[in-house]
């Protein structure tokens, strides 16, 4: 799981680093509407194979590049509740 505040965060930065590297040119190309409705579906569709699953990643490199540390996943979860009261 990631916090889409840190997943903005990184992806700022790297725009912003030389250290990080493969950001060639960024699209400008709109979503066509239906696309963008249907979006939470299929992201949630796209999430069932990894149900009952653990999911391991080395996020070191980040961490170390951008001199970063992620939201602690109660904060995400907690934060996640309150938006939506």
């Amino acid at each position: 799981m990631s916090d889409v505040r840190d997943v903005a965060a990184i992806h700022v930065a790297a725009l912003e680093n030389e250290k990080s590297n493969g950001y060639n040119k960024v699209s400008t190309t709109l979503a066509p509407t239906f696309l963008v409705n249907l979006w939470p579906i299929l992201i949630a569709k796209g999430m069932l194979p990894f149900i009952g699953n653990t999911i391991e990643a080395d996020i070191s490199n980040t961490m170390t590049t951008f001199h970063w540390k992620p939201i602690p996943f109660e904060k995400t979860v907690l934060d996640a509740v309150k938006s939506v009261e």
